[in-house]
């Protein structure tokens, strides 16, 4: 998964109700990630979908989840990330004060998936790939959700990561997945994500991850998009 920051526009910002695919003019900065299909289950109801942020970026980021992990797809982790599900979506002043459009903006999206099968390694716990595999992609949905509301565009590579571990989550535990920016712009991105049990509140891994920014054209992004639709 390689979304992350580019600069576009910093002052355009998407339409937040726009979530048809159809409806999208493909001429504006980012409106190749509204030609998603639509998220199946189980986040095909961005309405269901908790927090503060716009319906609209909410359906976007379940969109690319779901097409980062769509069925047929072999990338790593492919069957593991179809199975999460996102519950909170948040766009908020990191500063004093509670303005969206003045001042600086955090986003934090929030997952949850149950360790199971595809995940364990031979204890019978989540192994270390999976759980920095599912970081990797709650991260870099906050990135999209900000992306979306600044008009800094979602591509990037990720340069750096830094993951601790505090617990181990043995089968059949609920995790809750957290990914929140830090600092977010035209140069590159951090973010820190952490996954807990939910059932108990404890942190069983703290993750950092800086990401940077890779200018893609967005006829050739869109391109792909279409290529990888044609497949399916």
């Amino acid at each position: 998964m390689a979304f992350c920051a580019v600069a576009a526009n910093p002052t355009q910002r998407i339409k937040a109700d726009r979530v048809q695919p159809e409806q999208a003019d493909l001429s504006e900065p980012m409106d190749y990630l509204y030609s998603l299909p639509p998220s199946p289950a189980p986040n095909d109801n961005p309405g269901a979908i908790q927090g503060s942020a716009p319906v609209g970026y909410k359906a976007v980021v379940a969109n690319v989840w779901a097409w980062q992990s769509k069925p047929g797809n072999y990338n790593f982790g492919n069957g593991v990330a179809r199975r999460a599900r996102i519950v909170e979506t948040n766009l908020r002043n990191k500063t004093m004060g509670s303005d969206l459009v003045s001042g600086e903006l955090e986003a934090e999206v929030i997952a949850e998936i149950t360790v199971g099968e595809g995940m364990m390694n031979d204890f019978g716990f989540m192994s270390g790939p999976c759980a920095i595999y599912l970081l990797e992609f709650v991260t870099l949905s906050s990135c999209i959700c900000l992306g979306l509301a600044t008009g800094i565009r979602p591509e990037g590579v990720s340069t750096n990561m830094e993951v601790q571990w505090h617990g181990p989550a043995p089968q059949g535990t609920v995790l809750r997945l957290v990914g929140t920016t830090i600092a977010f712009n035209k140069r590159s991105s951090t973010c820190r994500g952490e996954i807990y049990d939910k059932g108990t509140g404890k942190l069983l891994v703290s993750f950092k991850h800086i990401v940077a920014a890779l200018r893609i054209d967005s006829k050739v992004v869109q391109s792909y998009v279409n290529q990888q639709k044609s497949r399916l």
